[in-house]
């Protein structure tokens, strides 16, 4: 269910930002603001709220920071949000099932994925969907990707440098010191 409301909602997102024009203000117009707003909004399944993630609405707000959208834009783009939502939301599933992309039938899937291309004609962009990955294009430039992006941090990063650095560093201290005692360089 996240995904499949992320995937709509992440195509308009990039969609909307690829209007012609810049924005001379470096600031959201009020139609841009707009879409922003559509898409930080929630859609309740089975007792869950699923929400865009904050990183696509973010890249979706720096894009727009560089275009002018215009309402009839704005509109018609919130319109396929909505449409996507309701489908989302009309689905049944038992209680307490985690609902995501692939809980969708395929007819659904395709539905959710035609909305989220038609939303990204509206500003120009080509929306492609491999099974797994969203990738939003403004010609041959890719505005948008969702594939994770892996970030190696704490305990699970590789640690081989950094051992090997220090069982260097220990040996050679230690052949220094008996070294050092051999020579009888230390002072008693």
């Amino acid at each position: 269910m996240k995904k499949v409301f992320a995937v709509l909602l992440t195509a308009v997102l990039l969609l909307v930002p690829c209007a012609v024009g810049a924005s001379a203000e470096g600031a959201l117009n009020e139609y841009e603001q707009q879409v922003i707003d559509v898409l930080s909004g929630t859609v309740s399944k089975n007792g869950s709220d699923f929400q865009i993630p904050v990183e696509y609405i973010n890249q979706a707000k720096a894009y727009f920071l560089t275009i002018d959208m215009t309402e009839a834009q704005s509109q018609e783009i919130i319109g396929y949000i909505n449409e996507g939502a309701e489908l989302v939301e009309a689905q049944d599933f038992p209680a307490g099932t985690t609902v995501n992309f692939s809980s969708f039938s395929s007819a659904v899937k395709q539905e959710l994925l035609a909305l989220g291309q038609s939303a990204c004609e509206v500003v120009g962009l080509t929306l492609t969907y491999d099974g797994s990955n969203v990738v939003i294009k403004d010609g041959a430039t890719t505005v948008f990707n969702a594939s994770p992006i892996v970030k190696t941090t704490g305990a699970s990063a590789d640690m081989t440098a950094a051992v090997a650095t220090a069982g260097i560093v220990l040996v050679v201290l230690g052949a220094a010191f008996i070294v050092a005692k051999k020579a009888r360089l230390f002072v008693k």
